[in-house]
């Protein structure tokens, strides 16, 4: 999963569920972070 495909997703997400959107992104966030990071140690 890359970053592009991971925006893409953000953006899918349905706007009426605003509470699993913002807790989804929240996660993609981390996850994001996270990717950075261990490409920083690399």
């Amino acid at each position: 999963l890359n970053l592009k495909s991971i925006i893409e997703l953000v953006i899918k997400l349905p706007g009426d569920s605003l509470i699993i959107q913002y807790g989804a992104i929240e996660r993609i966030r981390s996850a994001i972070f996270s990717i950075l990071l261990h490409g920083l140690k690399q």
